[in-house]
């Protein structure tokens, strides 16, 4: 299975922030989960437009800290959303809970709170 995160993005990002890189992912961690959270509400709700908005949030952020298998199911989400198409979304969703519990999990050792 692939790694959840790309090493490579994680380094960059570290050249770029230093110290701030654990704060970053924690945010990211957090409000992943809440964006998790809120868009398995709006699905159960058929709520397109939040579902749209929230994927685009969820696609850019994960690309940011290397999260690409994330990014790239939201990329798809966002896509569907846009057609009102809720049997491309409900896989979809299910393997980015999936993901986004392998990615928590990489990140663990990075920081305190990716918990």
């Amino acid at each position: 299975m692939n790694q959840p995160v790309n090493e490579s993005t994680v380094e960059e990002l570290k050249e770029i922030v230093g110290d701030a890189l654990d704060e970053i992912i924690d945010a990211y961690v957090t409000d992943g989960k809440e964006l998790i959270e809120t868009m398995g509400s709006a699905l159960s709700a058929q709520d397109f437009a939040r579902l749209q908005a929230i994927s685009h949030q969820l696609k850019s952020s994960s690309a940011n800290v290397g999260a690409l298998g994330i990014s790239e199911l939201m990329k798809k989400i966002e896509a569907f959303a846009r057609d009102g198409n809720l049997e491309g979304i409900t896989p979809l969703f299910s393997s980015a809970e999936s993901e986004f519990s392998r990615v928590i999990e990489y990140f663990r050792p990075l920081t305190g709170n990716a918990a």
